[in-house]
């Protein structure tokens, strides 16, 4: 989800705070009821609006206040495409450091592996042991002896998994 406060330009810098809510995505007819809403139109005194404000609950997105509305646009439609794991990998790859356009092509490429709920890297460890069958020929009760803090910790010094507040996440190159 993303919701902007758009913002006439000239009213504020006159001094005077007119804007709207627009939840995108947005079609055309409510982006342009969201630009007739705050006097914004072309060919007027009012051609410039910015972003004075905004919401999104997708971790690491930063919206800058001259952002392009279409390219906004086009993001939050892409990004309704996304279950919901899609979306907390694509936004630990924000909080990792990945440029937007970046991150979200990692995720439509699946260039990427995301734990959440994950504690430590040792419960990463033992997810993705089980993932690609590690121990699947292994008894249970042998299964307790596989130390996953050790194969975790390995993980970690080996950089094939970074840590964000979203969870672990390795991205492939």
């Amino acid at each position: 989800m993303i919701e902007l406060c758009l913002t006439n330009l000239g009213k504020y810098n006159e001094g005077e705070l007119i804007f709207t809510r627009l939840v995108l995505p947005a079609t055309t007819e409510e982006i342009c009821a969201a630009y007739d809403e705050i006097g914004v139109a072309d060919g007027t005194m009012y051609e410039e609006s910015f972003i004075s404000d905004y919401e999104t609950d997708i971790n690491g997105l930063s919206i800058s206040e001259y952002a392009s509305l279409d390219d906004l646009n086009e993001l939050a439609e892409e990004l309704e495409n996304f279950d919901e794991y899609e979306l907390e990998a694509f936004g630990a790859m924000l909080e990792y450091g990945y440029a937007t356009d970046e991150a979200l092509k990692k995720v439509q490429d699946g260039d990427y592996m995301y734990y959440s709920g994950c504690c430590s890297m040792a419960e990463v460890a033992e997810q993705y042991a089980d993932e690609i069958g590690l121990l699947s020929n292994i008894p249970d009760d042998l299964r307790y002896y596989f130390d996953f803090e050790a194969y975790g910790r390995d993980m970690e010094i080996n950089g094939s998994f970074v840590e964000t507040e979203s969870g672990y996440i390795k991205i492939y190159k």
